[in-house]
């Protein structure tokens, strides 16, 4: 991680693959300690959860299948991870890491398909995590949703009430009256498609069109359909979802993009708002 300015009230530095902005509110300065611990912070968590590294625990598991003595927040993001597997009809499925890595993103020698019996066979315990021979997991549906409400919670509790956090788009808030926070364009990013208001709370945006690349002719995109096992055709090209965790708000921005007839219902489950925008409105 490299620290690319830091200035007044805020700091900004790369991280989980995306750039990072953390302001603090209502302050004219940004401690030099509270900078190096958010820095770390989110270093430990990319070396720790990340597909993308062999020495990582998600490496770890998707190279020998098991993993042994995990730590508690681990359990807890497999535990999240099942329950919104339910509460979607599966389009939220951790298992298409393996989907991920043979379309070409990411290291393949742990490239499977999306395993459709993927949480009817894994085992995660105190002791010991166990997944199907044939599946490899990937957090990055809600990985850094589940950062962004970490990092919140610890500037909260050193004292620092009122914060924006911005991870490459996504957004946690703590202010002391409503902000306004624009919609990036999908294809622009010096450019909004509308704007919404937030005192406490966060914003999350999940789009086909980031995160491409070419394979064998192909080009390919991160927004998998697990009952597909490939990157999604879906007629929607943005998400943009407002809740009260960041957590919810991203898992949800990607959930959508696959399954855009479950808008209503999540957004009433989950105590959410949701734009979808096709490329048709653009």
């Amino acid at each position: 991680m490299q620290v690319i300015t830091k200035r007044t009230n805020h700091i900004e530095f790369d991280g989980l693959g995306t750039h990072w902005w953390v302001e603090l509110l209502g302050r004219d300065d940004f401690p030099s300690n509270l900078s190096e611990f958010i820095q770390s912070t989110t270093s430990l968590f990319d070396d720790t959860y990340s597909r993308f590294h062999d020495e990582t625990l998600i490496g770890q598991l998707n190279i020998h299948k098991r993993l042994v003595n995990p730590p508690q927040e681990l359990i807890d993001m497999f535990d999240f991870a099942r329950k919104m597997h339910l509460a979607t009809d599966g389009a939220f499925d951790v298992s298409v890491g393996g989907t991920l890595q043979r379309l070409g993103y990411g290291d393949t020698k742990t490239a499977q398909s999306t395993s459709p019996h993927f949480w009817n066979e894994m085992k995660c315990d105190d002791n010991e995590i166990v997944i199907p021979r044939d599946s490899a997991v990937d957090f990055g549906g809600f990985g850094k949703g589940w950062l962004l409400d970490k990092l919140a919670v610890l500037l909260e509790k050193r004292g620092y009430p009122y914060f924006l956090i911005n991870g490459g788009g996504d957004i946690v808030l703590s202010a002391a009256q409503p902000t306004e926070l624009g919609l990036e364009h999908p294809y622009d990013p010096t450019k909004v498609i509308g704007t919404t208001k937030i005192m406490r709370g966060a914003l999350a945006v999940s789009s086909t069109v980031k995160r491409r690349w070419a394979i064998g002719g192909q080009t390919q995109h991160h927004i998998i359909e697990p009952l597909k096992d490939g990157a999604t055709d879906s007629p929607v090209l943005t998400t943009y979802v407002r809740g009260k965790t960041a957590l919810i708000a991203d898992t949800l921005a990607t959930v959508l993009l696959l399954r855009p007839e479950l808008k209503k219902q999540l957004e009433k489950q989950f105590s959410v708002e949701a734009i979808l925008v096709n490329r048709a409105q653009l």
